[in-house]
């Protein structure tokens, strides 16, 4: 099969008001039911945006392809209706099982005028092309594809990996609602101290045991505000949907809440996905509306990891602000470029080639060689484990052992992207791709020149 070596091998796709409409769709039910990948966890409202960020750009970019494949011919396959039970990233084409992979890059952190001083040159097919090969240590020109840690155990179950690169021009994770926009402005609940939101409103057991008892839940909002204005806008009003299901079944309700005014919804949910509070930028400092369920269980749901924790506690708060939302309403130009894919097990071979990298410092313009740290090794201790695990069950691994790949200086021979944390937030790697510049988790990589063009997939499932 031909490689990827020019720009005019990429597959360039822009988006259609379709794909958004099921990416929305997806987001704002599937939330208690995907896996944090990133492992954001959940104790903190920007965290939880994030997550619900990921759940659409992923459920985006492969409606994305879908139709720019079928339209070349390709029987694909995908189901967003089966996310209970479904991987969000199957992605099926003529019976071959395929892991869609996309990075994101940001136009306004390239521009002159921002706060990186235009450190970037504009991502490009003829920039992927230049700088397909390039394995470091140099950030601003590596481009690597990526496997984060967190999805190996996933991967196993696909034959192959679709990498592509999605482009905008704002990050729109950033940003917050004006008064006269019309974005898709939702937030989700989230864990604060002992008040543990989404415990309540995510846990699938505590879903599935509301659901088998006929009994789930009612939800209460109240908006609080402190301010004393003058020009008479204290008449203000937001209009409130609310995302959420029984037993599989979808579950809204659209109402209006005024300043000073409560309202607990008519609809009974089991779990409760997220809001959508239509114009959200109406909410002003020091404005609040509080969100409270009202449980109709009729006793205790206990946590099976510490039975003395009750699921079903309705003692909690969620509180909603002006930047609490996140803005699922994505630019017209979102774009993605699909530079190629490649077998399973050719990536892991592809990936024992290149070099170990790790960015400590801010600023920096190089990365420096990753070591296999005590703590590094212990993790790559418990991946082989379970490799080993695998095997003994008759399960094919085509990953290679993770401690095999380090040397007797404790070197690290292969493509890995090495993250840490410390009190100040994440370490990592640093790439072309932001945000920021830094990968929030531990990843395996290889290079575009790796990978086969778009137009050597198979069409017969071989």
């Amino acid at each position: 099969m031909e490689k990827f070596t020019d720009a005019d091998q990429i597959l360039t796709t822009e988006m259609q008001e379709e794909d958004l409409k099921k990416a929305i769709q997806y987001a704002t039910i599937s939330l208690p039911w995907t896996f944090d990948r990133m492992q954001y966890g959940i104790k903190s409202q920007r965290v939880v945006n994030d997550r619900i960020m990921n759940i659409l750009k992923g459920v985006l970019n492969q409606s994305i392809l879908k139709r720019a494949l079928e339209d070349r011919g390709y029987d694909c396959g995908t189901d967003w209706s089966n996310y209970r039970e479904s991987d969000i990233f199957d992605f099926e084409i003529n019976d071959r099982l395929y892991d869609v992979k996309t990075t994101h890059v940001y136009s306004e952190y390239g521009e002159s005028d921002s706060q990186y001083g235009g450190s970037r040159e504009p991502i490009s097919p003829e920039l992927i092309e230049k700088y397909r090969d390039n394995a470091g240590p140099e950030w601003k020109t590596f481009l690597p594809m990526i496997v984060p840690f967190t999805q190996l155990e996933g991967s196993r179950k696909k034959d192959a990996f679709i990498f592509g690169i999605a482009e905008t021009q704002e990050d729109i994770r950033r940003t917050e609602p004006d008064k006269d926009d019309d974005g898709f402005w939702v937030a989700a609940p989230y864990n604060e101290g002992k008040n543990r939101g989404t415990h309540f409103f995510h846990t699938e057991n505590a879903i599935r045991a509301r659901e088998e008892k006929g009994q789930g839940f009612n939800v209460e909002f109240q908006w609080n505000s402190q301010q004393t204005t003058l020009g008479g806008d204290d008449d203000r009003e937001v209009e409130i949907t609310l995302f959420g299901e029984w037993d599989g079944e979808r579950r809204e309700e659209t109402f209006t809440l005024a300043k000073h005014e409560s309202y607990t919804s008519d609809t009974e949910f089991s779990s409760f996905s997220m809001a959508r509070v239509e114009n959200a930028g109406v909410l002003e400092e020091p404005d609040e509306i509080t969100v409270t369920p009202h449980s109709n269980y009729d006793g205790e749901i206990p946590k099976p990891t510490n039975p003395n924790i009750d699921l079903d506690n309705d003692d909690l708060e969620w509180i909603l602000e002006h930047d609490s939302f996140v803005n699922l309403q994505v630019p017209s130009e979102y774009s993605v470029m699909w530079i190629g894919h490649i077998p399973k097990d050719e990536f892991f071979e592809a990936f024992q080639q290149y070099q170990a990298w790790f960015n400590p410092k801010e600023d920096i313009e190089k990365n420096e060689p990753a070591r296999a740290t005590e703590s590094l090794k212990k993790e790559f201790n418990r991946y082989d484990d379970k490799r080993e695990d695998l095997i003994e069950d008759g399960e094919e691994v085509a990953r290679p052992e993770l401690m095999s790949l380090v040397n007797s200086d404790e070197e690290i021979d292969a493509g890995i992207l090495h993250a840490a944390y410390n009190p100040s937030g994440p370490l990592g790697a640093a790439s072309y791709y932001y945000p920021p510049y830094t990968f929030r988790e531990k990843a395996l990589y290889i290079l575009p020149n790796d990978l086969y063009t778009m137009k050597t997939i198979p069409k017969d499932g071989g």
